[in-house]
């Protein structure tokens, strides 16, 4: 299975690892910033999401469960999760949301890691991220391709999932 994994942002990350296959690819968009510019984001979002689905036919969508301070980071943030349950389930994909401390945990031993040993971890894994978005897409598509926590958890249509 090719698991679609995304660290949603104003710069995103998306990554694709397949179950039992040494698919490794990362890629990043960064999209307009500021209050003014949220509905060009997820459009923006939703458009490359559309277009990542078209091309690698994901069979699972994985992102990291939005944190943030402030209104203005929360209703992005959340607001880019909405648009990816949505964009997956008109495709008939499953979502599931994957707690940061638990991708970096994957990557490091440790949920306090920081962006270097992140980036360092994803090499490892065997992406090639240019940031530390792109790394932290890989470590997530590889936790969740590894693991296939969404096999007991999600069955395809049906709502998301939260993963441990």
């Amino acid at each position: 299975m090719i698991v679609l994994g995304m660290d949603l942002g104003a710069h995103t990350g998306f990554a694709i690892a397949a179950q039992h296959d040494t698919l490794r690819i990362c890629w990043s968009r960064k999209y307009p910033d500021g209050p003014l510019c949220r509905p060009e984001r997820l459009a923006g979002l939703q458009a490359d999401l559309q277009s990542a689905i078209e091309e690698w036919a994901p069979g699972l969508i994985a992102y990291e469960l939005p944190l943030s301070r402030g209104q203005h980071p929360k209703r992005n943030l959340f607001g880019y999760a909405a648009v990816v349950e949505a964009t997956a389930y008109a495709a008939g994909i499953p979502s599931l949301d994957v707690n940061v401390g638990a991708v970096k945990r994957h990557a490091c031993a440790a949920a306090m890691a920081g962006k270097e040993p992140i980036i360092a971890a994803a090499r490892l894994l065997g992406f090639v991220p240019q940031n530390e978005h792109e790394a932290d897409a890989s470590v997530l598509a590889d936790l969740v391709a590894r693991k296939m926590v969404v096999e007991a958890a999600v069955t395809k249509g049906s709502r998301r999932r939260r993963a441990a």
